[in-house]
């Protein structure tokens, strides 16, 4: 990713500035199906937004495959947008729950 960056095409969102130290690398990444938006048209970045954990962890699993396994939050339902990329994470070990704590929600979908 570093050795061979994807030259990005155009700017992909609305709030990212072509001069923003940052909209290289957000465009591609995007181009590269790592990054989406916000947003009903995915045309906002927020570049101010905090990303959650189930965000990142998804960013993450888009670089490698998947690796299946089953997530046994009782905060993390099956049918969650962010199940397969938490599921993928505990399996290879990149994140886990809190003893005796539920781990935050996924809450919605961030391209939604």
């Amino acid at each position: 990713l570093l050795e061979d960056p994807v030259t990005p095409g155009g700017n992909h969102f609305s709030d990212v500035p072509a001069g923003a130290w940052y909209a290289t690398y957000v465009n591609a990444l995007t181009e590269m199906g790592i990054l989406e938006g916000y947003g009903e048209d995915q045309a906002e970045f927020r570049p101010d937004k905090t990303i959650t954990r189930a965000e990142f962890v998804t960013m993450l699993s888009r670089l490698y495959p998947l690796q299946t396994g089953d997530v046994s939050f009782t905060d993390v339902d099956g049918d969650s947008w962010a199940y397969e990329a938490i599921a993928n994470a505990v399996v290879r070990g990149w994140a886990s729950g809190y003893s005796g704590l539920e781990t935050p929600s996924p809450g919605p979908r961030p391209s939604s």
